[in-house]
């Protein structure tokens, strides 16, 4: 049986759409464009286990910045200096994510307390996406 997950593209213009993906047949690599793909890890809010990817072959290919991942992982990361190149893809290891998702992540403020709770959860779905053929991970501690 296949693993299919749904998750949210984020292009750099343009609405977020969901997208069926199946890790293990590279679909986040085709999704992108891209070989390089690599990911930042987004630590809570309850209920949640997600991960960002994107092309990490930005400076080679001179990729413009996603405003609206971009904007997601700042406030999801409590950093303002995290740029986010070319389309983003995100991740949830347990659920299906929908675009109400989405809007609530771009709504729901950053609690640092709740990030030193989920840093070993996040941990864990990471080992697990790398056992399943991720090639690249960025852990933020």
């Amino acid at each position: 049986m296949e693993e299919i997950s749904q998750e949210i593209y984020i292009p750099v213009r343009g609405s977020p759409e969901i997208k069926q993906v199946n890790i293990k047949k590279g679909d986040i690599s085709k999704i992108l464009q891209s070989d390089y793909n690599d990911h930042v890890t987004i630590f809570e809010p309850k209920g949640f286990h997600l991960i960002l990817f994107c092309d990490d072959d930005d400076q080679n290919k001179k990729l413009p910045v996603n405003p609206l991942a971009t904007r997601l992982i700042n406030q999801r990361t409590g950093r303002d200096n995290i740029l986010i190149p070319g389309s983003a893809l995100l991740l949830d290891d347990y659920k299906k994510l929908t675009l109400d998702d989405l809007r609530f992540l771009l709504k729901e403020p950053f609690d640092i307390e709740e990030e030193k709770i989920a840093v070993k959860k996040m941990n864990d779905v990471l080992k697990d996406l790398k056992s399943r053929g991720v090639k690249h991970s960025i852990i933020f501690t």
